[in-house]
């Protein structure tokens, strides 16, 4: 016990110095960064869903400006997603009729991003960097079905229309990379993954699916501060 606590406080030590090295490092060479975006979304999953939207961030570089930390602000606008599902006639399995179930729903995410530099850094004209991080998913959903005689077939969705907030925590990863156009202005593209670090099976009157993985694209304007 004795030794694990010794082993303990040793990497605290170390921990507490290296935290202190990098506040040192972030004095000398902090930079705010300010970004606004595009971003374009596709579910990699059989969702079928596809979406746009804009996007705003803030970085701090740290480390002699090979590195940043940043939040930002997602918004994806209001998509619908429509699909064909089948009621079976009761007490008859293979006589069917197929109706259509819709989702109308529009997301915002809320990112929180570590950015290496592996080629330039916050000041240099041509910049190539990775990105690692993890974020926040709220999806307000609205799920209808077009209607059916409920007497005749078995009624396993409702038709009316279902209200529902989706939420999941994803962590993400990715490749951007930025051309300076300006003293303090750059254009920047980038492309990760969104992965789903949650449990994401959802279940209402209506739907019963799993939120999908994500490939996002993102290009827009970066100005140093």
């Amino acid at each position: 016990m004795q030794r694990c606590i010794k082993v303990y406080m040793k990497s605290l030590k170390f921990s507490l110095l290296f935290l202190a090295l990098l506040c040192v490092c972030n004095v000398l060479h902090a930079q705010f960064r300010i970004a606004a975006h595009g971003s374009y979304i596709n579910g990699t999953t059989n969702t079928k869903f596809r979406d746009v939207g804009l996007g705003v961030s803030l970085e701090r570089s740290i480390i002699f400006d090979k590195m940043t930390f940043g939040l930002g602000l997602n918004y994806y606008f209001p998509t619908t997603i429509n699909e064909d599902i089948y009621v079976y006639k009761k007490n008859a399995v293979e006589d069917s009729v197929k109706v259509n179930l819709q989702h109308q729903t529009f997301m915002v995410n809320i990112p929180a991003r570590l950015k290496l530099f592996l080629k330039g850094n916050t000041e240099d004209d041509l910049n190539i960097y990775v990105i690692a991080g993890a974020g926040l998913w709220v999806a307000p959903n609205k799920s209808s079905m077009s209607s059916y005689d409920t007497s005749v077939y078995n009624a396993k969705y409702s038709a009316e229309i279902d209200k529902k907030t989706l939420t999941r925590i994803s962590i993400d990863a990715g490749l951007g990379i930025e051309r300076k156009l300006g003293a303090r202005v750059f254009l920047f593209g980038e492309i990760l993954g969104d992965f789903t670090a949650t449990k994401t099976r959802v279940r209402t009157s209506n739907a019963d699916f799993d939120l999908p993985n994500n490939l996002i694209i993102n290009a827009g304007l970066r100005v140093n501060i």
